[in-house]
């Protein structure tokens, strides 16, 4: 049997019908269906977000009153509630209150909604890496001072307790302050160090104690504690008094806002409780503010710390002089008076008066 040429076969093979796949579009509709209503879903879920941080921001930057250039006592008053916050936020993370106020003041001026052109956000000035880092939502104001908080306590432990190196780290950067080996030869930086220890810590009442009384044996630590706990019940105690009208500025905003879902409602009833819950928080750190601030004043009545209350207290009993003896021995023209307990001038024996009438 003779075999078929290759040329014979190439020409056979050329001449037969080729057969290929043809792509034909194919409509799922029950997958698009789903996909349809996910997408829709995604999109009320954004506009919900965007609804919401709308809210925080505009709630948020409704707390702050702007006050006098360079007055941080005047800005603390404008913004009670801010200040209240930034105290309370303090005590929570372990750093000074006063510390924290001024630097936050110097950061912000109390001003929630403050933005730099590097960035830095909110009332501690935080950006945003630092935020992530530190854990928190850099537009939430409890949240962003929380975070200032944290990393101003890291920057204290980093350097020893030496507050002007934390507040170096703090502007700028830690690795700055290691490189020099002190504060930064930066203009900005020694000026924000030298703003905060020399002229806002001092007017907050964080270091100034040259006006206190020095009482005795204690340099003056029973007039510094009483003096903290006043002015901690100052700002509580106004924040507490403008509660009302922050709580209507919120709960006015949050009407505005439309609930097309069930989740758009969940979410206002949610900050609605959020609400009360701050409100309830005020008035327990009212009360506990108070009773820090009558602890404080019974502590240095009970201690007599104060010069005045020594100076005029009786002496005790194995003080008292030698029977015969008297007080006002030794200063002439004066006697010792047991009604008025003091020395008085002495006067002449009532008997020995004589009316001497001479005529003119």
């Amino acid at each position: 049997m003779r075999s078929v040429a290759p040329a014979l076969a190439l020409l056979v093979t050329l001449s037969l019908p080729a057969t290929g796949r043809a792509q034909v579009p194919v409509l799922d509709r029950g997958i698009l269906a789903v996909d349809t209503d996910r997408s829709a879903l995604t999109g009320q879920i954004s506009r919900t977000d965007t609804n919401r941080n709308g809210t925080r921001a505009a709630v948020t930057c409704a707390l702050y009153r702007p006050a006098r250039r360079q007055d941080p006592v005047a800005a603390a008053r404008s913004n009670p509630q801010i200040t209240a916050l930034v105290r309370r936020i303090a005590r929570e993370e372990g750093v000074d209150e006063n510390e924290f106020l001024a630097l936050v003041y110097q950061e912000s001026r109390f001003n929630p909604c403050a933005r730099s052109s590097a960035g830095a956000v909110g009332l501690a000035q935080l950006m945003p890496a630092t935020a992530a880092s530190l854990g928190v939502e850099i537009y939430d104001i409890e949240d962003n001072l929380r975070g200032g908080a944290r990393y101003y306590r890291r920057q204290i432990d980093r350097h020893g307790g030496n507050i002007a190196l934390a507040l170096a780290a703090y502007n700028a950067g830690p690795g700055n302050v290691s490189k020099h080996g002190g504060i930064p030869p930066f203009r900005e930086t020694q000026s924000y160090v030298r703003s905060i220890t020399q002229r806002w810590l001092p007017a907050l009442g964080g270091s100034d104690t040259a006006a206190l009384p020095q009482s005795f044996g204690d340099g003056g630590a029973g007039f510094v504690a009483m003096r903290d706990k006043t002015l901690t019940a100052m700002g509580v105690s106004a924040a507490t008094g403008a509660s009302l009208a922050g709580a209507r500025t919120w709960y006015e905003t949050q009407g505005r806002q439309e609930s097309a879902t069930v989740l758009d409602s969940w979410d206002l009833n949610l900050t609605a409780r959020s609400g009360n819950l701050a409100m309830m928080n005020q008035i327990i750190a009212l009360a506990a503010s108070m009773a820090d601030l009558i602890g404080a004043e019974t502590a240095i009545t009970a201690s007599s710390l104060s010069g005045s209350a020594r100076s005029s207290s009786r002496p005790a009993a194995d003080d008292r002089l030698a029977e015969g003896t008297s007080p006002c021995e030794g200063a002439q023209g004066l006697v010792w008076d047991e009604q008025k307990q003091a020395c008085v001038a002495a006067r002449e024996n009532e008997a020995d008066l004589r009316l001497m009438l001479q005529a003119q």
